[in-house]
C-alpha cells in the first residue's frame, strides 16, 4: 500500500472524535490541514543588547497520536471540518463527550447562543 491511501480514504470520509479531555481525533490524515493547525506567535528569546529580542515562535496546533491519527484542540473541530468539506470530504463527527458524566450539556444556554 502506497503513502497516498494511507492518507486519503477511497471514500472520502474522514471521522472526528471528540474525547472526554477536549481532544478530537482525525482519522484517516488529511495531507493539506497543517497550515490550519499551525499559528505563529509572538514570544521573546535570548539575543540583542538588552539580553531578549522578540521572535516569531512556531505553534502547533496538533500531534500525532500513536495510531498514526491526527490529535488537535476540539475547538478547532468547526475550522478543520470547514476545510475538509472544502477540499471535498464528507465528515462525520463522533462526540464521546455526550454521555460522559463529567460532561453536562446545558441546552437552554446552546439555545441562546444559537
Amino acid at each position: 500500500m502506497d503513502s497516498a491511501s494511507k492518507t486519503r480514504p477511497a471514500a472520502g470520509v474522514v471521522t472526528i472524535k471528540i474525547g472526554i479531555a477536549h481532544v478530537a481525533v482525525m482519522d484517516p490524515p488529511v495531507p493539506g490541514l497543517r497550515p490550519l493547525l499551525e499559528y505563529p506567535v509572538r514570544g521573546t528569546e535570548p539575543g540583542d543588547p538588552t539580553g531578549w529580542r522578540e521572535a516569531v515562535i512556531d505553534m502547533l496546533g496538533w500531534q500525532p497520536d500513536i495510531k498514526g491519527r491526527v490529535a488537535f484542540p476540539e475547538g478547532l473541530v468547526g475550522l478543520v471540518r470547514r476545510r475538509l468539506r472544502d477540499l471535498g470530504y464528507r465528515v462525520r463527527v463522533d462526540d464521546g463527550r455526550a454521555d460522559c458524566p463529567e460532561f453536562v450539556r446545558d441546552d437552554r444556554f446552546i439555545e441562546a447562543l444559537t
